[in-house]
């Protein structure tokens, strides 16, 4: 919780205008969310990827990126992300992988990229809490 209207008013110095259309803002981008009522406020959010997602497949319309200039990119990171998780893989990561590995060889006759979901977004997982502590210490 951040506080109610008036509270972030003083905390600030800005008028109800400006401070409304600053939650407007943050509302609109569900990174917060406005509680009404006794013990009410501006309260922060865990942020929606959906917004961000649905911005940045417009900007890739956009700019004329095709499938295959995505998986092009893919096949060029994957390696890379493998190079990470596997730096940093736990016990508990290889038993998880194992099983995800088993499912999805089971569903090997289904076709496209969504057939290998849950093994890409294990893989994005373990390969993103390296760089996240990797960032952090230098």
């Amino acid at each position: 919780m951040l506080g109610s209207e008036l509270e972030l008013c003083v905390r600030y110095g800005v008028s109800r205008s400006i401070l409304r259309e600053g939650v407007r803002l943050t509302e609109h981008h569900q990174v917060t969310r406005t509680r009404r009522g006794p013990g009410g406020g501006l309260a922060v959010t865990a942020p929606d990827a959906g917004p961000a997602m649905h911005a940045m497949v417009i900007y890739l319309e956009y700019i004329g990126l095709t499938g295959d200039n995505l998986i092009e990119a893919r096949l060029l990171l994957e390696p890379l992300a493998a190079a990470s998780a596997a730096r940093r893989v736990r016990e508990e990561d290889i038993v998880e992988l194992r099983t995800t590995v088993e499912r999805e060889v089971e569903r090997r006759e289904e076709s496209g990229i969504r057939a290998q979901d849950e093994l890409h977004l294990m893989l994005a997982r373990m390969s993103a809490a390296q760089c996240w502590s990797c960032s952090s210490t230098s």
